[in-house]
């Protein structure tokens, strides 16, 4: 079933859960496209994982307080996550793989984004 979504619509949305995990503001977050999932960074460093149909957090959480994290994004996969680092000069993409169904994560590689010139 298909709904359009217009402001009367939006405004009977309603609060389904409150995560207060982080611990600062949530700079980026993404839903996956085809899973009930969602990934968040924040300004502590620290992406969190959730279940969005069981409204349960999948991993304790994944920091990245060396490199930070904002725009995080989901992959074709449900399994792989990319995200920018925020600190320091470069804000390199760094892409998470999560294992056992997010019980788990490691970093799998970073890409190094060139300086802009104009």
């Amino acid at each position: 079933m298909q709904v359009a979504l217009n402001d009367d619509v939006v405004r009977g949305f309603k609060c389904g859960r409150v995560f207060k995990d982080n611990t600062q503001q949530i700079n980026s977050l993404d839903f996956h496209r085809t899973a009930d999932l969602l990934v968040t960074a924040s300004h502590d460093d620290v992406l969190y994982l959730y279940d969005t149909a069981q409204g349960t957090r999948l991993l304790t959480e994944v920091p990245s307080r060396k490199y930070g994290a904002q725009n995080v994004v989901w992959t074709h996969s449900t399994e792989q996550i990319l995200f920018a680092s925020n600190k320091g000069p470069e804000h390199d993409v760094r892409l998470l793989s999560l294992e056992s169904g997010g019980a788990s994560s490691r970093f799998v590689t970073y890409f190094k984004v060139l300086p802009h010139h104009e």
